[in-house]
């Protein structure tokens, strides 16, 4: 295998380069030598050679370094809670549960539509007055006629208006307690309540 990746398998490594060299030494016209400028600049170029391969050996293996570690550092979320960018909940069938969300700006009125797996709409919820910033509404877990629902996942959309009716931008923010650690391809997700979290999205992790 070549120190040195190339196209269609046709590199030259290190070891390939010093053996050419070798060769060209053994075969060149005693009438007619390498000069000493030409030898010179291929022994740079091996050096140059050289040097890029320890380094990409080098690099591989601190990336593997960091690998491990961010990968150690994971574990310790496990069991805390989080909060970050999302609009699925989960209900237990024992009770409500907080949704939060962020808002752009001062609103008049917030809306808050819960829907359930099939995309049904079971619950709206209305708001007055609230702050541009962080904000959270807790949900008893419970339909539109009252009837508290079956555990599942659940998903929530928010939309705001100021006081002269303009509409508002607002974030969804989910919350929940990380129970474990996956990997896709190499890249780690949180699992909080069986949903699967992008490290990316995540904003906050408590106690």
């Amino acid at each position: 295998m070549s120190d040195v990746g190339g196209i269609g398998g046709t590199s030259l490594g290190k070891g390939d380069f010093m053996k050419l060299l070798v060769t060209q030494l053994q075969y060149q016209d005693p009438l007619n030598p390498m000069d000493n400028t030409e030898f010179i600049a291929q022994l740079a170029q091996f050096s140059t050679l050289e040097g890029i391969t320890n380094m990409e050996k080098g690099i591989e293996t601190m990336s593997n370094y960091m690998l491990s570690m961010n990968n150690y550092n994971l574990t310790g979320i496990i069991g805390r809670d989080i909060k970050a960018y999302g609009n699925i909940v989960s209900l237990d069938g024992s009770g409500g549960r907080e949704m939060g969300y962020y808002l752009n700006g001062n609103a008049a009125k917030v809306t808050t539509t819960i829907y359930n797996e099939n995309g049904d709409a079971v619950r709206t919820i209305e708001e007055g007055d609230r702050l541009a910033g962080k904000n959270a509404i807790l949900w008893d877990g419970k339909n539109s006629n009252g009837s508290l629902l079956p555990a599942g996942k659940y998903t929530f959309t928010i939309s705001a208006a100021a006081q002269d009716g303009s509409k508002i931008g607002a974030d969804t923010i989910l919350s929940g307690l990380v129970d474990g650690i996956v990997y896709e391809k190499g890249t780690p997700y949180l699992m909080v309540d069986g949903i699967k979290i992008s490290m990316n999205s995540v904003l906050e992790v408590l106690n």
